[in-house]
């Protein structure tokens, strides 16, 4: 969901696709509407080899990530914070293999690629004018990774 309760993102790991949502409180039961499905992947028809594996917004709310493991990719969407909709910026490899999770950094501008086959954390800095994802320094060797978040701590 949205921060403003406006939006629903569901990501389908098959289908390789996002479904966007509006979503309205309605007299007995709430109104949900479909006004999008975007690929999560760079090809238009992905080999079966590939899954959907993790989605990620911002802190700001600006941009959501999408991992996709077989085609070891991140995909990075521009989201309209009026209409909820997504725009593509653009679909990289990774450095690894498999990743499951993808985690951003509180300054919005880094992300880390948690590649599971691979056992490795990748770090990469977010060009969104240049659509790049640009890796920060050697990726980090940890056993089988599944999940991970990053949070900021110690702000009162």
């Amino acid at each position: 969901y949205s921060k403003d309760g406006k939006f629903i993102y569901l990501m389908y790991e098959l289908k390789k696709a996002i479904d966007v949502y509006t979503y309205k409180t309605g007299d007995r039961a709430p109104v949900i509407e479909k006004i999008q499905t975007i690929s999560t992947t760079s090809t238009k028809k992905p080999d079966n080899l590939t899954a959907a594996c993790a989605m990620r917004m911002s802190v700001d709310q600006k941009y959501i990530y999408c991992t996709n493991a077989g085609e070891n990719t991140i995909s990075v969407y521009k989201r309209d914070e009026e209409t909820g909709l997504l725009t593509m910026i653009c679909c990289l490899p990774i450095s690894g293999a498999y990743p499951k999770d993808v985690a951003v950094f509180p300054d919005g501008r880094h992300i880390a690629s948690v590649n599971h086959d691979s056992g490795t954390i990748s770090f990469f800095k977010v060009d969104y004018e240049k659509g790049l994802l640009v890796m920060s320094g050697r990726s980090v060797p940890v056993n089988e990774p599944n999940c991970c978040a990053i949070v900021k701590i110690g702000e009162k």
